[in-house]
């Protein structure tokens, strides 16, 4: 059955289970419709990628990001913190409001989903969770 790419826009599925925002989904045809009328997914093409990575990229302030981008190369807070000149504390201050602007429940997450959406290109991330 065909089944088409979905960005979420909503924190649950129609089941009230956890869904991330921001993610990209394949669904079949029936299941779309229902969460396109519900307002939890919206058709995804170049043109609404291209604005939602804009939207990510505004998020985040500069230092915000640097943390996100230095976290992805494994750099930990100590070494984070030493490079950015501030303090480790600071440095975790920062990943409890990239998590909450980024809605997402840890480092790995919110590293991937910014990396995703800041440095791929128009046709979005390759992979997708199928539902």
């Amino acid at each position: 059955m065909k089944s088409d790419r979905w960005l979420v826009i909503s924190d649950t599925w129609l089941d009230g289970r956890p869904l991330l925002w921001g993610t990209i989904v394949e669904l079949e045809p029936e299941k779309a419709a229902a969460l396109r009328r519900a307002g939890r997914v919206v058709f995804l093409d170049a043109v609404t990628y291209r604005a939602f990575a804009q939207h990510v990229r505004g998020l985040l302030t500069p230092r915000e990001a640097q943390i996100v981008e230095l976290t992805a190369t494994m750099a930990g807070d100590k070494q984070i913190a030493e490079r950015l000149g501030i303090g480790v504390g600071t440095v975790r201050t920062h990943w409890q409001r990239i998590f909450t602007k980024l809605h997402r429940p840890g480092r790995t997450s919110a590293s991937l989903f910014w990396m995703a959406y800041t440095l791929s290109g128009t046709s979005g991330p390759v992979r997708s969770q199928r539902r």
